[in-house]
């Protein structure tokens, strides 16, 4: 019971200090990036979609962290949780290019509902990039190809919040079960 409060009010604290730190680190990011690249979509659905994928990002560290005994160890488990996000998310490979047996893996990755979310937004038809036949046509596919519904946004968003709920439990759960055998 006591190690209990502890724990939460340990997972409390680090997330009020987390969310407003990693928040200013994307908005500066994006007031550069933003400019620099052109981008057409709106800058707070950038900043957030993004933020949202480092809060996940953060939150599956941190269970990993709490699974493991030694640092170290979670340094070498780190690609193996992170890697497969790159390979699934749709970043280097688009979803209609990866093998159809192995496709299930993307709706566990939070890098894909990212990227779906910052697609939508940049590649929307009433962009001024996607604007003409040829540069509709252009839209059309990346957002197609990629296998993101746009009319299903919010739903995006809301499992990006769900997968950072998930693996925030997670690290507390596990926490606990050590504090629990510690005491």
């Amino acid at each position: 019971a006591y190690f209990v409060d502890n724990v939460v009010a340990y997972f409390l604290s680090k997330l009020f200090v987390e969310v407003p730190m990693t928040l200013v680190q994307y908005i500066v990011m994006f007031i550069l990036v933003y400019y620099l690249m052109d981008m057409q979509g709106d800058f707070m659905i950038l900043v957030l979609s993004t933020f949202g994928l480092g809060m996940v990002s953060n939150s599956v560290a941190m269970a990993l962290g709490c699974m493991v005994p030694d640092v170290k160890d979670v340094t070498e488990l780190a690609p193996l949780v992170y890697v497969p996000q790159i390979l699934f998310g749709g970043f280097f490979i688009r979803t209609g290019e990866i093998p159809v047996f192995m496709r299930w893996a993307q709706y566990i990755c939070s890098m894909k509902y990212a990227m779906n979310l910052i697609l939508l937004n940049e590649f929307r038809a009433d962009r001024d990039t996607c604007q003409g036949p040829d540069a509709a046509k252009n839209c059309r596919e990346i957002i197609s190809s990629n296998g993101v519904d746009g009319n299903i946004f919010y739903v995006y968003i809301i499992l990006l919040f769900g997968l950072f709920m998930v693996f925030r439990l997670l690290g507390v759960f596990i926490l606990i079960q050590k504090a629990k055998r510690f005491y």
